[in-house]
């Protein structure tokens, strides 16, 4: 696992909100179809200043980037992850080892059947225990990852939450997943970065 995928999936739980927004596609047709879509929008209340949706916008991926506390948990991943391989290929070189010297033995007929068969079954004792270990830092792995997403997830939540409380300043606030040709005036991803960073810092 590297630490490219640990912050693809970091990235995905930073999804604050999600909205639905009301497009009116108009197609060309004759003059009664174009009457009806007029009469159409004519029953539609005018949006006034007060009623335009406050909008902001946080790009994902660079948020993740400028979070300190996700370069912290990175590097903790990555040193947790590197530990636990080492620790998996010394034992598996091992096994190999001993199994390669049994071979060794067989061959040269210095083992008993008796004895081959003792040694036989220990080693495969031995090959389950590392595919239970496998499987096992495979899971310490995965939940250290899954603690860390949701710690983010609740850091940034919580912090947008209270900056923006009561819609304070923005009705919705976008993550930039399926969001093209962004305007950069909506742009608030370098603001809540070093809101967050300052709160990190403070708390340690």
């Amino acid at each position: 696992m590297k630490t490219e995928k640990t912050l693809s999936v970091v990235s995905l739980v930073v999804s604050i909100c999600a909205i639905c927004l009301c497009l009116i596609s108009l197609l060309k047709g004759n003059q009664k179809s174009d009457n009806n879509v007029e009469n159409v929008l004519d029953t539609l209340p005018a949006l006034s200043e007060s009623t335009v949706p406050r909008l902001a916008y946080i790009n994902s991926d660079t948020l993740m980037a400028r979070y300190d506390m996700v370069t912290k948990m990175t590097a903790e991943m990555d040193t947790k992850m590197k530990s636990l391989q080492k620790d998996f290929d010394k034992k598996k070189n091992q096994f190999q080892k001993d199994v390669e010297y049994f071979q060794t033995q067989v061959e040269l007929g210095s083992l008993s059947e008796q004895s081959s068969q003792e040694i036989y079954q220990k080693l495969m004792e031995r090959q389950q225990e590392l595919y239970d270990l496998q499987e096992n830092y495979a899971n310490q792995v995965a939940e250290l990852e899954q603690k860390n997403l949701q710690t983010v997830y609740d850091k940034v939540t919580n912090y947008l939450s209270r900056v923006n409380e009561n819609n304070k300043y923005y009705d919705f606030i976008f993550i930039n997943t399926g969001i093209i040709n962004v305007n950069n005036a909506y742009d608030i991803t370098e603001t809540v970065a070093v809101g967050l960073n300052e709160e990190y810092h403070a708390q340690k």
